[in-house]
């Protein structure tokens, strides 16, 4: 309990009186108009209940900021994986078109690099696969069917290279016709045509197994003026590393 000056006369008095006993002048009215005299610090104006005071602001605002900002890294980073990811993917499909424009400029490198065969002599065109070149013609058409039928070119000529082929190997072999071409003095090459139900054999899509030889004819369509005989056959698979030889035709 403190002691205050009445307003009214000076005196000095108790903080809780209710009036001033020298004059009598009412003290809980001034007291609640100059700021709560009588009025214990920490106790609110009805019966001394204490006052709860100001209500401390909460975190839930701070919370939901660092969430917000949490979710926008997330996204951000994913956003980023999945462009570098594309990004990646990109860089690897023109790698791969690089790669296979390289094979490409390989293997017609190694075209030129091949290994060249005489006229009758075996060479070999794959494993275990040798083939010789037996004999080489020219033609404007080819019988078939008992001659009942025969092809002619579209334009141009024929020309007919007969080969021996044998397999080596312990496994069977196939045969495919665009594996083989035919290659002049300026490089140009010219692809094997399929004779179906010829009266000669005519190599198409064959299997040769193991130990055992086919011997039969390739046909190319070429023109007029070129002769076969200045071209040479070639064999290839196609793949980068293959052994491609090449068969002079005279």
């Amino acid at each position: 309990m403190g002691l205050i000056k009445c307003p009214e006369c000076g005196k000095e008095i108790s903080d809780m009186a209710g009036t001033c006993p020298n004059c009598g002048r009412p003290m809980q009215a001034s007291n609640k108009q100059q700021g709560g005299y009588g009025q214990q610090p920490g106790y609110g104006q009805q019966g001394g209940v204490p006052s709860q005071g100001p209500k401390k602001k909460g975190h839930g605002c701070l919370i939901t900021i660092l969430i917000f900002l949490a979710v926008i890294v997330v996204v951000s980073v994913a956003i980023a994986s999945t462009a570098e990811k594309k990004n990646n993917s990109s860089n690897a499909d023109i790698g791969g078109n690089d790669v296979a424009q390289d094979g490409g400029t390989q293997q017609e490198e190694s075209d030129s690099d091949g290994e060249e065969i005489a006229f009758g002599q075996e060479g070999t065109i794959d494993d275990g696969l040798t083939l010789i070149v037996n004999e080489v013609t020219e033609t404007d058409k080819i019988s078939a069917v008992n001659g009942m039928m025969s092809y002619k070119p579209k334009s141009g000529k024929y020309a007919v290279i007969n080969v021996t082929i044998r397999n080596n190997s312990k496994k069977s072999k196939s045969l495919l016709l665009n594996y083989f071409n035919m290659v002049d003095s300026d490089d140009a090459r010219y692809v094997a045509s399929i004779v179906a139900a010829a009266d000669d054999k005519f190599i198409t899509v064959d299997t040769i197994n193991p130990n055992l030889d086919i011997t039969g004819n390739l046909v190319f369509e070429i023109p007029n003026e070129l002769s076969a005989q200045d071209c040479t056959l070639r064999y290839s698979d196609y793949q980068i590393f293959s052994q491609t030889s090449y068969f002079k035709l005279k």
